[in-house]
């Protein structure tokens, strides 16, 4: 996993950047995504990742046909 130190560091910089809006309630912090176009994002990139691992796995096993 990842230390709570470490998650608040990254969430600090999505929302300096804009990535996240946050809502305070007490001493919680509630985060969203600041705009749908970073999830479609996240997904594309997600489903590359999923195609490239596909593509070594066809190496690794001797079939060179996806390239």
């Amino acid at each position: 996993g990842v230390s709570v130190a470490n998650a608040s560091q990254h969430l600090r910089i999505m929302r300096d950047q804009g990535a996240l809006k946050v809502r305070k309630q007490g001493q919680q912090a509630f985060y969203k995504v600041a705009n749908e176009c970073f999830i479609e994002g996240a997904k594309l990139i997600g489903q590359g990742l999923r195609e490239e691992h596909r593509i070594r796995d066809d190496l690794m096993k001797g079939n060179p046909s996806r390239l």
